[in-house]
């Protein structure tokens, strides 16, 4: 039920977007707004999702299960921003963001449909309120230090790693000098790179060590992201973000299978 309304939501605020591009009327002040809002919302559907994940298959398909879904997750990263690209410079960005607010019903049906026996439950702090659940959650990360290491690496990463979605718009107008379509074969790129890391991560399942992967990843995205940003050549430049955008993934999805299958299940989430 959180997932439904947090992505009906998801929906309403990417349709609003774009009904405001498409009038004209869209300020920065609007935009503004619906980011905090869309910001808020994933507040509550990121954690959900996850618990969700580990409900539907458990531990022991979690990894598999955390696979494929980023393996979905990444095919759409590669060909999205493609088509995203011809979209705007033929009918502008008011009717990329209505589509994706579209597509939401696809996600909102398939939860309606999943049935409720489907699900376990399992958590034994029906009683506690949130904060009373935060407060429990912090203590136990002030004690599992390796849970401490690991989330701060998530942050680090989180931030390096979304600069150049960011920033993307910029280097491709004003260093490259290139148009939407351009925009779209860069954040291609990433996906084209996320992809692949996600079949890297199928491949090596169960022959390397989790959290040397998950350290080598973190330093060679940020390897990469300061490769890409120091780069004026359009075809090192793919490259970098292809790079990026693997081991981005590496590092994102096994940070969370290790944390998933690490902490115990009344924590999750």
């Amino acid at each position: 039920k959180i997932l439904i309304i947090t992505q009906s939501l998801a929906m309403v605020q990417a349709i609003t977007l774009g009904l405001l591009t498409v009038s004209g009327k869209v300020q920065i002040w609007h935009i503004f707004i619906l980011a905090v809002f869309i910001g808020f919302v994933n507040a509550f559907d990121m954690p959900t999702r996850q618990i969700f994940l580990h409900e539907m298959v458990g531990k022991e398909d979690l990894t598999n299960a955390i696979t494929l879904n980023s393996f979905i997750f990444n095919g759409a990263r590669l060909v999205g921003p493609a088509i995203a690209g011809i979209l705007i410079a033929s009918f502008g960005e008011g009717l990329c963001f209505i589509l994706n607010g579209i597509s939401f019903f696809a996600v909102i049906a398939a939860l309606y449909f999943i049935k409720p026996f489907s699900i376990i439950s399992y958590s034994n702090n029906n009683n506690m309120s949130i904060f009373q659940e935060l407060i429990l959650g912090i203590k136990y990360i002030r004690r599992t230090r390796i849970v401490i290491y690991i989330l701060l690496l998530i942050s680090v990463v989180g931030v390096i790693g979304v600069f150049p979605t960011i920033l993307m718009p910029v280097f491709v107008k004003n260093i490259f000098k290139l148009d939407s379509t351009g925009l779209g074969i860069f954040m291609s790129s990433i996906g084209i790179g996320a992809f692949i890391g996600t079949i890297g991560i199928a491949y090596n399942s169960g022959k390397k060590s989790i959290k040397k992967i998950i350290i080598d990843s973190a330093l060679f995205l940020g390897l990469f992201v300061v490769a890409f940003g120091l780069s004026k050549n359009i075809i090192l430049s793919i490259v970098f973000l292809v790079l990026t955008g693997y081991f981005m993934v590496s590092q994102m999805v096994l940070s969370n299978t290790f944390l998933q299958l690490t902490v115990p299940d009344e924590m999750r989430g």
